[in-house]
């Protein structure tokens, strides 16, 4: 009998990145941020978070079947 496991395993990785100074430092001024690899993490997650956003948009309007959902107001 197999038995799921679990263990969760967190794996982290070390890149090195060729970023310039300039747009790094500007980047950590605007944002308060204090490490490069906070401004790196944060840069992906708007980045993710951008991509997410355009795919919902694309589809705006290919789901004809849908109705629309009422909203509550606060």
């Amino acid at each position: 009998m197999n038995r799921a496991s679990n263990d969760v395993k967190i794996v982290c990785v070390r890149t090195t990145l060729n970023i310039d100074d300039e747009l790094m430092g500007e980047a950590m001024r605007q944002t308060a941020l204090k490490s490069k690899t906070q401004v790196v993490e944060r840069a992906l997650r708007v980045l993710l978070e951008r991509e997410a956003r355009r795919r919902i948009k694309a589809l705006y309007g290919k789901l004809p079947d849908l109705r629309e959902v009422r909203r509550r107001r606060s």
